[in-house]
């Protein structure tokens, strides 16, 4: 039996409403909606909103940081800023994943 804290289970319902909502939003774009801009930027927003839930449930998983940096993609302060945080963020004795990508992605952009 899988103990969850009320504030996991509230996140793990916040993580589902979004995935539903950009599963909508992404057959929105694909489809011939004129406004394909403005989905796309809330396509954006809401996956970035599901990483953040991700991240709040373990903040010390090295992909869900990573992914995070790429929906960043073309803007250089806010992937230095999420790097800065996952580097702070990270235990490297509680990580999930391949820390040394971490590591080696923020060396890179720097």
């Amino acid at each position: 039996m899988t103990f969850l804290s009320n504030k996991n289970k509230h996140n793990l319902k916040i993580s589902v409403v979004l995935k539903k909502k950009i599963t909508e939003l992404q057959y929105e774009i694909d489809g011939d909606d004129i406004d394909s801009d403005s989905n796309s930027a809330r396509l954006n927003y809401h996956l970035i909103e599901s990483n953040s839930a991700s991240l709040r449930n373990n903040p010390h998983d090295v992909f869900d940081w990573l992914k995070r940096v790429e929906l960043f993609e073309g803007q250089p302060e806010s992937i230095i800023n999420n790097f800065s945080e996952a580097v702070q963020t990270v235990d490297p004795e509680k990580a999930v994943g391949e820390l040394p990508k971490l590591m080696g992605g923020f060396c890179e952009i720097l």
